[in-house]
């Protein structure tokens, strides 16, 4: 069930960029899905992170919000099932260079399902 709506959340924001693309920029329409993840985020939280926090995820954040920027340039200059598809390969992309960077971690245990069902690399 999950899945299905997460899904379904990505084909509607996916189909969303592209009619917007007749009212916004790339720039405004990122700095709009940013905003409403932030508020999304903090009413989840239910509390604001501290200047710690802050200071250790705003790295993550500024190549997160370049990422978008890039999704949506991409989606106003090209067709979204062009797109779509090479922005779904970001899970594999991400397991593959966590494996290269992350060289000190261990990668093991945890049940071989789970990591099949995250990434194709995880097999």
């Amino acid at each position: 069930l999950f899945a299905v709506a997460a899904t379904v959340l990505f084909a509607v924001r996916d189909t969303l960029v592209r009619a917007l693309h007749a009212h916004a920029d790339p720039e405004a329409a990122a700095a709009a899905t940013l905003l409403g993840g932030l508020l999304v985020s903090l009413l989840w939280a239910r509390r604001p992170p501290s200047s710690v926090e802050l200071r250790r995820f705003a790295p993550a954040g500024v190549c997160f919000g370049l990422s978008y920027l890039c999704l949506f340039e991409a989606y106003f200059r090209g067709r979204v099932s062009v797109v779509s598809p090479l922005v779904a390969t970001e899970s594999l992309w991400g397991a593959g260079l966590a494996a290269l960077l992350l060289t000190h971690e261990r990668w093991g245990g945890g049940s071989p399902a789970g990591r099949c069902s995250s990434s194709p690399a995880g097999c």
